[in-house]
């Protein structure tokens, strides 16, 4: 150091000693006013003072509490001002009583009535609230039965510049009797028996303190407050000037009753062991001790309410809003958030970031507003009372949990942890941080509640350590794991556990290993696959390895070869599937998109699966009524699709198997009968299937036999079943029908069988050819072949032959080719026609048979050579015609093979000959010719 630096320092160490030698000695004076007005300016909040008078109370452990209104017409207000003297009221419209006018008695000036009076007048008073609406409010007074002042608490009012030393007393805050002063100038206070008045003179302010008389004398405290400003009091926001209440309503009918027992609350004292030299810093700031013993407070809310909360609606009733206001949770469309403060008596507004209200022995700032965490010992204090709030929040935490009675499912566990979720404290957020490292910092087991599977709604408790939880809610809805419902995982208190790894999340790798050892039930597995088409991770490894079951009694279903799906309208769900085709109860929950792009499925066709029930194995399905129909209906729709070779196989297969449903069970095909225009006999087996036929008929008649059957929705056609050899014509029908009606003309017959013969087999048309049923002219039935078209009978001139009975059918006519088909002869049958030779040539006389010229031949004869070619040329090489049949006469060689022959030919009478007879060689080709002449 220079010695020019020396000779400074040592000069200024002088100065002191010399200011006492030689200076003029002068007095510090403080502007008591102006300190109390800086003093006032740091409380930000409206009408401080009554929160700090209640406070007070409370700290003088006072059992209640009353705040007192005087107030005056406004026609008054002159009288009032001028007996203000030198401190005129001024005017100040201000609604701050407004709020708290329903829940306060009223009194008007100079009434004599106490405040705790509960006869009759007070009925009266308060009914008359409403008449006050509008008034200057002139004076207010606070009135508790806390303990009453003794000297210390007098000195230490007289003296409040230096604060309130002593804590059990007044407070460990301080007074804070500074506030009065922001409405009165002079305020009085009354305790026990003796009052005390403040008064200015100038900027300085002073006491006087003084006995009352012993009729006054009382064990309670009062502070007058007479107003320096002008408020006006409004008890009814909904009248206006000029506008009268006209409501017979009395207030009392809405006087606050609300049972504050119904919210819990949790007390704990904690003695302090506190550092010597701690305590010193924090006596320098407070100028006081610090408490030997604290007490800790928190008030919850029981699930009770907060369901109540949930549950109501717009509310206007003043108890409602008193109760929403006190209790430490709000709600906001269904969501629960926690709303709890940290309180110093009164609440600040420092939240705490949980859904509890907290009180202790915490270190405010001047305003009492929020904590003080600025200063470090006042800091350190107070971090050490939140971290104590968060430990016993924790331990209310455990021991709810661990009764776990109450909390039965997802909504009352919601309730529940509502109130732990750890939202971010304002407006300072090392509020709540330290009470949520008081609640982690225990290491004790944590429990949380979970459901145990997809299917169980109920929640139970477990350590977290054994919990999961899950950021999708699809996974609630498959994964068989105690998982915390999903309403729980938004909360930040499950962030936090998240945070600090003190419970599990689900990841692809837990949900892979959980499904390959569970076997999920049918909805589980459809949410599951939901699931794995939006997240396509491991998609195809954890979609092989599912297992399934229908419900818990079925058997299980794997996928693991799983490679195809169907197309849901393809086939019924009643209908078993190939193995590696996913069932289409399944499928159908699915777009074809998601099938094929996320699940790398191929689509199953339908020609696939016929093939598929024609295995041996899968005939059982055809055997049966309910599934024959269904794969009946499928084979039938891909019918079309098959080659001549494969279609002549599966009709092989179907022809042997009984698989179409009947009145009379199931039945092969050629025993099975379609219905049609021709009633059926009852013993006869008639389809049940609902046919798909374009007739209009066949259609009203497949109706009216649904009608009466339980038969399936699906429809099979009627051409397929024909097909595949099922029969439309049954004859025994039809020829009981026939014989059942006497009446019925053969044309109305022959046009139903046209109508019905492309429903007939081959077989069925044969059978009707070879039966009796038509008939003639007579009423004997007969089969089609032995009965002849009229008109052969007009040809021939015989009478006795069997016609149908038509006399005028046409041969172009469709009925008459028809017919014909049938057997109906166009010429009568060679044997007949023979014999009716025969017949004609014996009916001549003898003359005319020896006359030949004269000899007429037969007529039948000529028809039989006009139509030998057309009809009987085919017929005469096998029909070995023995009879005698041909006219003819005897050769010039006479033999003697026949006697009476030999008379005939001697006598040159025209004889019948067998035809072998003339044709042999005895006599030439030009003797035939000679037969004819």
């Amino acid at each position: 150091m220079s010695s020019k630096k020396r000779s400074l320092s040592t000069k200024l160490k002088d100065i002191p000693k010399d200011s006492l030698d030689n200076g003029f000695e002068g007095q510090v004076t403080i502007n008591t006013r102006m300190f109390i007005d800086k003093a006032l300016a740091r409380y930000s909040s409206d009408f401080i003072i009554c929160r700090e008078l209640i406070q007070n109370a409370d700290d003088a452990h006072a059992t209640w509490f009353h705040f007192e209104i005087t107030c005056c017409p406004l026609k008054d207000l002159k009288d009032f001002q001028s007996s203000q003297g030198n401190h005129p009221v001024r005017h100040r419209s201000t609604q701050f009583i407004s709020e708290i006018s329903n829940a306060f008695r009223i009194f008007k000036p100079n009434t004599q009535m106490s405040p705790l009076s509960e006869g009759s007048h007070a009925s009266n008073n308060v009914s008359s609230e409403r008449d006050f609406h509008n008034y200057c409010i002139t004076e207010i007074r606070a009135n508790n039965n806390g303990r009453v002042f003794n000297e210390t608490d007098w000195e230490r009012v007289m003296s409040i510049a230096e604060g309130n030393t002593d804590v059990d007393a007044v407070g460990q805050f301080g007074v804070g009797f500074f506030s009065v002063f922001s409405l009165c100038e002079e305020p009085i206070i009354i305790s026990g028996n003796e009052y005390m008045v403040f008064m200015w003179e100038n900027d300085v302010l002073s006491t006087v303190r003084h006995e009352m008389s012993d009729e006054q004398q009382n064990q309670s405290t009062t502070i007058i407050l007479t107003l320096k400003n002008y408020y006006k009091l409004l008890t009814d926001p909904t009248l206006t000037a000029g506008n009268q209440y006209k409501s017979n309503k009395k207030m009392s009918d809405i006087e606050p009753k609300i049972d504050l027992t119904e919210l819990k609350t949790y007390f704990t004292k904690a003695s302090v062991h506190i550092d010597d030299s701690f305590h010193q810093e924090i006596r320098q700031i407070l100028k006081k001790d610090l408490p030997t013993t604290v007490r800790i407070t928190l008030l919850f809310t029981p699930n009770t309410i907060i369901e109540q909360q949930l549950q109501s609606s717009v509310n206007e009733d003043i108890n409602a809003k008193i109760l929403k206001s006190l209790i430490p949770l709000r709600s906001n469309k269904n969501e629960i958030i926690p709303s709890g403060y940290v309180f110093i008596g009164l609440g600040t507004h420092q939240s705490t970031g949980i859904g509890m209200h907290v009180f202790s022995h915490f270190i405010p700032t001047i305003e009492r507003e929020n904590l003080d965490l600025e200063n470090p010992h006042i800091s350190k204090w107070n971090q050490e009372l939140l971290l104590s709030t968060g430990q016993i929040a924790r331990f209310i935490y455990d021991q709810t949990m661990n009764r776990n009675s109450f909390i039965n499912n997802k909504q009352e566990a919601y309730r529940f942890i509502s109130s732990y979720s750890f939202e971010p404290s304002v407006p300072n957020n090392k509020i709540g941080d330290a009470i949520l490292s008081g609640f982690f910092h225990t290491t004790h087991e944590l429990f949380v509640s979970v459901q145990q599977s997809p299917s169980n709604s109920e929640v139970c408790s477990i350590s977290s350590k054994q919990a999961y939880l899950a950021h999708s809610p699809d996974i609630y809805t498959f994964l068989t794991l105690p998982l915390v419902p999903y309403n729980l995982v938004r909360t930040k208190f499950f962030k936090h556990l998240e945070r600090l790894k003190l419970i599990a999340v689900v990841n692809h790798t837990i949900i892979e290993k959980t499904i390959s050892d569970t076997v999920l039930l049918l909805e589980e597995f459809i949410n599951l696959v939901r699931w794995l088409c939006k997240n396509k991770t491991s998609l195809q490894h954890i979609f092989s390895s599912i297992t399934y079951r229908e419900n818990i009694t079925s058997s299980k279903i794997s996928l693991k070869n799983i490679q195809y799906y169907i197309n849901k309208n393809m086939i019924s769900s009643i209908l078993p599937l190939p193995s590696n085709i996913l069932p289409i109860n399944v499928s159908i929950r699915f777009s074809s998109n998601e099938l094929e792009e996320n699940l790398s499925l191929s689509k199953y066709n339908s020609r696939q699966l016929v093939d598929f029930y024609l295995l041996d194995n899968q005939h059982y399905l055809l055997r049966n009524a309910d599934t024959s129909l269904q794969v009946l209906n499928l084979i039938c729709q891909q019918s079309n699709q098959f080659r001549d070779s494969e279609w002549h196989s599966v009709k092989s297969i179907l022809s042997s198997i009984k698989c179409i449903p009947t009145t009379q069970g199931m039945k092969i095909p050629n025993q099975s009968y379609i219905l049609s225009t021709i009633p059926l006999l009852p013993e006869v087996p008639k389809i049940t299937i609902n046919l798909a036929n374009d007739d209009q008929n066949s259609k009203k008649i497949n109706k009216t036999y649904q009608q009466s059957t339980d038969a399936s929705s699906d429809f099979v056609s009627k051409e397929f079943l024909k097909q595949i050899g099922c029969c439309t014509f049954h004859l025994q029908s039809f020829i009981a029908a026939r014989h059942a009606s006497s009446d019925e003309r053969i044309e109305r017959l022959i046009q139903e069988l046209i109508e019905e013969r492309s429903n007939m087999t081959d077989i069925e048309f044969e059978a009707l050819k070879q039966t009796e049923w038509l008939r003639g002219t007579t009423n004997i039935y007969y089969i089609p072949r032995q009965l002849c078209f009229p008109s052969v009978v007009i040809e021939l001139n015989w009478p006795t032959l069997l016609v149908i009975d038509w006399p005028d059918i046409k041969s172009t006519s469709q009925q008459y080719l028809f017919l014909k088909q049938l057997g109906v002869r166009e010429v009568p049958d060679l044997s007949l026609l023979i014999d009716r030779i025969s017949q004609e040539h014996n009916a001549k006389s003898s003359n005319e048979k020896k006359n030949q010229h004269k000899y007429q031949l037969p007529k039948a004869l000529s028809y039989f050579i006009k139509y030998f070619q057309q009809h009987y040329s085919s017929l005469w090489t096998t029909a070995h015609i023995n009879q005698l049949f041909l006219p003819s006469r005897s050769p010039t060689t006479i033999t003697n093979d026949d006697d009476d022959n030999n008379n005939n030919h001697r006598n040159n009478e025209v004889i019948l000959s067998k035809a072998h007879q003339l044709f042999q060689g005895i006599v030439s080709h030009d003797m035939s010719l000679n037969i004819f002449i």
